[in-house]
């Protein structure tokens, strides 16, 4: 049997995601850079993913047909390679 949530809340900011699991709302899955940031830190149990469930495909997206001076200089800082606008979208696909 499938273990399902009794309800998933999500949050627009990882400081927000810590405040609730501190809260006790639950649990949360993110970067441990954040808890660098965060000040009640020491009120959390912290616990790495297994090798191999601890990696994700991380994709830079921008809006269709509007690709700016800003987003071509954030992918020049990441290494990323810009073909188009319209190749995001089907890389997004693909995965």
């Amino acid at each position: 049997m499938e273990a399902v949530p009794e309800r998933i809340v999500e949050l627009a900011s990882y400081h927000a995601m810590l405040a609730s699991v501190v809260a006790g709302m639950g649990a949360a899955l993110l970067p441990r850079s954040v808890l660098d940031t965060f000040p009640e830190s020491g009120k959390l149990a912290v616990h790495a993913l297994k090798p191999g469930r601890d990696r994700i495909r991380t994709l830079l997206a921008w809006r269709k047909g509007a690709p700016a001076p800003n987003v071509a200089a954030l992918a020049e800082i990441l290494g990323a390679e810009i073909l188009g606008a319209e190749i995001l979208g089907t890389a997004a696909q693909e995965s």
